[in-house]
């Protein structure tokens, strides 16, 4: 019985393939390698829906006609620009996290911030 739940039974997947139950140091590399996968597919049905819809709706304006200088204003580009933007943001979540948090970053603020708290405990 299929309950909707999109992540694959665990359990089932390492019967199958032969993997220990007690191997959780693959389950947790494999729940990340899924879900970068996951994010992948999402902004690349991003991609694809800006491309379409976009393409729609700058062909079918019905206010100009295409190569006048009406059809080249702001107007009827401005969809696409501001949902550019989006995907642009999109694009960076998914493929340049490193770009601007650096490649350890989430680890040492994590380190950091329970130095903090541990700190904080014992000078109460």
């Amino acid at each position: 019985m299929n309950t909707g739940n999109k992540f694959i039974d665990m359990d089932k997947f390492k019967y199958t393939f032969g993997i220990r139950k007690d191997d959780r140091k693959s389950d947790i590399a494999y729940n990340i390698a899924l879900e970068k996968v996951q994010r992948i597919k999402a902004f690349y049905n991003h991609l694809l829906a800006y491309v379409l819809f976009n393409t729609i709706i700058i062909l079918t304006n019905h206010h100009a006609k295409i190569g006048s200088a009406e059809f080249w204003s702001f107007q009827t580009f401005s969809v696409a620009f501001f949902w550019g933007i989006g995907l642009v943001a999109h694009a960076l979540v998914v493929f340049g996290r490193n770009i601007i948090f650096g490649q350890n970053w989430e680890e040492q603020k994590i380190k950091e911030l329970m130095e903090r708290e541990k700190n904080r405990k014992f000078t109460v």
